[in-house]
């Protein structure tokens, strides 16, 4: 199976970028769950969900190992200030997915935001002219393809927004900066251009995250390892440092990303950790990822089982079987 790079890492490369089944495969484990997934009561049974996405919805919980009702994945959403819901970027079910969760959470969050990873901070006023209606709907498609791309795969999450008036926040750092960064180091940006990346860059410290990070890149010298991972950490402590901004001005936030901002409690929420405690969050992810096929029955035996490494993945995991 071809190999291709994660996430945060072909960001330097393309806008249109994917989170692989293989890099998926490496993927170990997880943070743990955060105080507020104590408070919740979870009731495991199958349930029927009304939602957009297919016939039958399931929501799988990692701290119960088993599936849980609606109410219960409705408890847990109303009491989190920030969610993480992964994706592939050109996968229609995970959108749909992510749609939904936004709508829900806009019935028990009147201040909420919707953070994208796949928009950088110099367009912020495009975001906002969508949102109020100040451009067409054809206007901002033509910039979203230009910018982004994957619009039709988009849609269900930005008319929900849109819909719903759920301001959205681009994320990312401008792709030239951190080409910039990546080959000659921050001190070569312009004042102009360090002011729109966070203070500090942190380092990585989750150590799982690190590990999948390193084995990824391979046999490289450590000179080149470390422009990488400046690079990978310039995209994640931007994007964790706007959440944290949203946070501050007192709204909660959603953040729809790649797959490999979230994975290992890495990315993106080791960021916000490391700048704002005490916050409840939780990661989202669509299983099996991009599409793989596996049916109901196995997809349950693989997430019931602790000493599967895609157990640990996330907090919740949105079902989709095969045939479903």
């Amino acid at each position: 199976m071809k190999r291709i790079a994660f996430l945060c890492f072909l960001a330097l490369i393309t806008p249109r970028n994917l989170f692989s089944q293989s890099a998926i495969k490496q993927l170990k484990s997880l943070a743990g769950n955060n105080s507020a997934m104590a408070k919740i009561k979870l009731n495991p049974k199958p349930v029927t969900l009304s939602w957009n996405v297919s016939p039958q919805t399931l929501i799988f919980s990692a701290k119960a190992k088993n599936l849980i009702s609606v109410e219960d994945f409705e408890a847990a959403l109303s009491l989190l200030n920030i969610v993480y819901v992964g994706e592939f970027h050109d996968s229609l079910a995970d959108h749909k997915i992510q749609a939904a969760v936004l709508s829900e959470m806009a019935k028990t969050h009147p201040r909420l935001v919707l953070g994208l990873e796949a928009v950088n901070v110099l367009h912020q006023k495009t975001l906002d002219d969508y949102i109020s209606g100040k451009i067409s709907d054809s206007q901002f498609a033509d910039f979203w393809n230009h910018n982004v791309g994957f619009l039709k795969d988009y849609r269900p999450v930005l008319e929900t927004a849109k819909r719903e008036h759920i301001r959205l926040i681009g994320l990312n750092a401008p792709p030239a900066i951190v080409h910039k960064a990546r080959e000659d180091g921050l001190s070569a940006l312009t004042p102009e251009e360090r002011a729109l990346l966070p203070k500090t860059i942190g380092e990585i410290k989750n150590p799982r995250y690190y590990a999948m990070v390193k084995s990824y890149f391979g046999e490289i010298s450590p000179k080149e390892l470390k422009r990488y991972l400046l690079a990978m950490q310039i995209w994640s402590e931007t994007m964790a440092s706007n959440v944290v901004k949203q946070r501050r001005l007192g709204n909660s936030v959603m953040v729809i990303a790649g797959l490999g901002h979230m994975v290992y409690g890495g990315g993106i929420p080791e960021g916000v950790k490391a700048r704002l405690q005490d916050q409840s969050s939780a990661v989202i992810l669509p299983y099996p990822p991009n599409g793989e096929s596996q049916s109901k029955s196995e997809i349950l035996k693989t997430l019931s089982n602790p000493n599967e490494d895609a157990s640990q993945w996330a907090d919740f995991f949105w079902l989709l079987p095969s045939g479903n």
